[in-house]
């Protein structure tokens, strides 16, 4: 056959999976038929696994612990560096050696089933507008074992539904970190997931919205910040309850502007946005109640806007505890320097996820302003942070989770996975 028909000639390949191939180690004998290294693990559930002979095929399932595993969020700073330490592309160099150590650490804990790094949509706006998005992607992805945050504005929408509730003095329970992410936080790990890839650094539209959507935030941001400047006789105080105060009223107007536009883009958003979608919730709530008069409903939605109830919201208290915070440093000469286009970011990821994380890794400035913030309200949160400027206290503090852990879960671990298991995937990046 010559070589033009070699290059005509359709190859077609195909893929033969033996039920052997669905079974990984570790193996050991088989109960039924004794056979020595043939019974290895099939799959793993939340909370059991089931293991098959490649030899007679019999399988049986087997219960595992429950888990209480720690919820660790690492900002977008903490990402990259450890994507950068690990990563033999990388064009960042020096010395980056504390990060290779600190994602050894999360990812051995990770895999020992005691902690889990959720990722946010901050984490994929933030990368999507690198060059290395889906580096950084493969970096969360990794060490949250699939498990996502729900946007800000769901979790605000979650909150102020919870709110309205009790200010119906309605018996209501407050949410929980499984209320706001999708995955199974406490779930045991298994060895395949699968990842959805959207593409979209390609979707030129899409990074040239996150762009601008960011540009727009940072600009607003800047513009406060020469306001704080001139503002010298004002108070942590005076500026926290300005905030406070205006969050509902701000909120209610916000989506009372959408709802009578008749801008047609400003209608497609008031009709997907989350105020939207909570107004018809509450809406509801109070008709089941037995208010059927569309402008009593609407004026009894306005008080509870601007309600006391909406102001004891964990949003709304950090978010006004750091706007305040940022604008006192400003106003007395502690902060020189106008926000990045990083800041907003930071100040949403903080007020939003703060309440449902065991520990938190942020830049050193915001943690500093936490600190500033907590010793005029004693929200008792400052110790959930850490910072390159406590590195090592981070370090110990993953450490003493291993240390602390029942012996009998780390034997369950090596049960189900094997000894090299927790081993860091340091190879993540070689080349695929």
């Amino acid at each position: 056959m010559n070589k033009k028909n070699l290059k005509d000639k359709k190859v077609e390949s195909k893929i033969i999976i033996r039920p052997q191939d669905l079974v990984s180690k570790p193996f050991i004998s088989c109960p039924k038929c004794k056979k020595d290294n043939q019974f290895g693990v099939l799959m793993i559930n939340r909370n059991s696994y089931v293991r098959r002979c490649n030899n007679c095929m019999y399988s049986e399932s087997y219960d595992l612990p429950g888990l209480e595993k720690k919820v660790i969020y690492l900002d977008q700073m903490a990402i990259s560096n450890m994507m950068n330490a690990i990563n033999s592309s990388s064009s960042v160099k020096g010395d980056l050696g504390k990060w290779r150590l600190l994602f050894e650490k999360l990812d051995r804990l990770v895999k020992l089933q005691l902690i889990v790094c959720p990722y946010s949509p901050i984490h994929e706006e933030e990368s999507v507008v690198t060059t290395v998005y889906k580096d950084l992607r493969q970096m969360y992805q990794h060490l949250s074992n699939g498990v996502s945050f729900y946007s800000s504005d769901v979790v605000i929408r979650f909150q102020l539904y919870i709110a309205f509730m009790k200010w119906l003095n309605k018996d209501v329970e407050d949410i929980t970190i499984g209320d706001i992410v999708h995955g199974d936080i406490n779930e045991w790990q298994n060895r395949i997931r699968v990842s959805v890839n959207l593409k979209r650094d390609k979707n030129k539209d899409y990074v040239k919205d996150v762009t601008r959507h960011r540009d727009i935030l940072s600009w607003g941001l800047v513009h406060l910040f020469n306001y704080w400047k001139k503002e010298k006789g004002k108070k942590f105080d005076t500026w926290f309850k300005r905030e406070i105060n205006s969050f509902g009223r701000a909120y209610w107007e916000a989506y009372c502007r959408l709802a009578l536009s008749d801008d047609a883009i400003e209608l497609m958003n008031y009709t997907t946005s989350q105020q939207s979608i909570l107004v018809a919730e509450l809406s509801n709530i109070l008709r089941k109640g037995g208010l059927d008069n569309e402008e009593e409903i609407f004026i009894k939605l306005g008080n509870f806007f601007k309600s006391e109830q909406v102001k004891e919201i964990p949003y709304v208290q950090l978010f006004s505890m750091l706007d305040a915070a940022l604008a006192n440093q400003t106003a007395n000469g502690g902060r020189t320097q106008p926000p990045n286009q990083g800041t907003h970011n930071d100040l949403t990821m903080i007020a939003t996820y703060t309440p449902y994380c065991d520990a938190l890794f942020i830049d050193n400035a915001f943690r500093e302003t936490i600190k500033q913030g907590e010793k005029h309200l004693g929200l008792d949160i400052y110790n959930k942070f850490y910072s390159q400027s406590n590195f090592k206290e981070f370090l110990d503090y993953l450490d003493k989770i291993e240390s602390e852990a029942p012996r009998e879960l780390i034997l369950k671990v090596k049960e189900v996975y094997g000894e090299e298991w927790v081993n860091a995937f340091v190879t993540m990046y070689n080349k695929r």
